[in-house]
This record gives C-alpha cells, structure tokens and sequence, in this order.
C-alpha cells in the first residue's frame, strides 16, 4: 500500500472518562487512525435519523482507516467509558 501523509496529530486522553465529541474531520483524505494504551469505543454516527450508529471496539495497537465519503456521511466519536 502506498500512502502519502500530508499531516499528522496525536490525542491524549487521560483516562476513560474523557469524552471525544462527535464530529466531523476537515481533511477530506483519507483518514488513519491508530489506537495506543486503554480500549475504548469509536462510534460513527449516520446522518440519516433512521440508520444505525456503527461502534467499533479499538484496542491498544488497532487501526482504522475511512474514506471522505464516510467522513461525509458520519460523525465520529468517543463516549465515556470510566471502566
């Protein structure tokens, strides 16, 4: 796979209880994610009212990758999860 990075940045969460708001990125790439430390729920949130959210457990050391269209067709999240 040949990929070319035209930026990068981190978040730290602290802990569980930090939340990630639901949102949308203005990148309009391709998004990579990788996921360090305490498993936590990324959730994309559909436009459409009737759809289903799409959760996805991320573990320490997991990626993910979505298209712009998936970045235009949801918003993505993190809820509290103190556990």
């Amino acid at each position: 796979v040949k990929v070319r990075v035209v930026g990068a940045f981190a978040n730290l969460y602290e802990n569980g209880s930090i939340p990630l708001p639901a949102h949308r990125d203005q990148y309009k790439k391709w998004i990579i994610g990788l996921s360090f430390g305490g498993t936590r729920t990324l959730e994309f949130v559909p436009d459409d009212p009737h759809a289903a959210m799409v959760p996805f457990l991320m573990e320490s050391g997991d990626v993910f990758i979505f298209a712009p269209d998936v970045n235009n067709r949801y918003m993505h999240r993190m809820q509290e999860e103190p556990d």
